[in-house]
């Protein structure tokens, strides 16, 4: 479920599953419009899907709900491989994502610790080992 952020008046661009208008407020997507998503890659030959959400860690509420909901459907109608990018999220969370179907967990984690400061004032390095540690230990 990608949640964009785009400047008001900004074009569109590749079919976004998130929804922005003035102000920069985000509307996120809805399972049935993930899951149509995924059928439409699916028919131009992807063979695998990205759920993709913007801001801090998924947590136990309406969005986890969703994106768990999608990737059952999209694993039971579609046949496509699903992985996520949902941020620092606890390993339960990682539990739940492999039971309902996801194959793959992308976590950024792209530079040094030295230099991670630099370039994250919000978390710890040590947080982003920490996912990256339990998103491999749920397999």
């Amino acid at each position: 479920m990608a949640l964009e952020v785009a400047p008001p008046g900004t074009p569109p661009g590749p079919p976004a599953l998130g929804v922005w208008g003035p102000g920069f407020r985000i509307t996120p997507a809805r399972v049935g419009e993930i899951v149509a998503a995924a059928r439409k890659a699916a028919d131009t030959g992807a063979v695998r899907f990205s759920i993709v959400t913007s801001g801090g860690a998924m947590r136990r509420g309406h969005l986890l709900d969703t994106t768990l909901a999608a990737i059952e459907r999209i694993r039971n109608e579609t046949g496509l491989e699903l992985c996520a990018s949902l941020g620092c999220v606890e390993r339960r969370v990682l539990d739940e994502l492999k039971r309902a179907g996801l194959t793959r967990y992308h976590h950024n984690v792209e530079t040094s610790e030295s230099y991670w400061p630099r370039v994250c004032t919000t978390r710890p390095y040590s947080e982003q080992r920490r996912v990256v540690t339990e998103a491999a230990a749920a397999g």
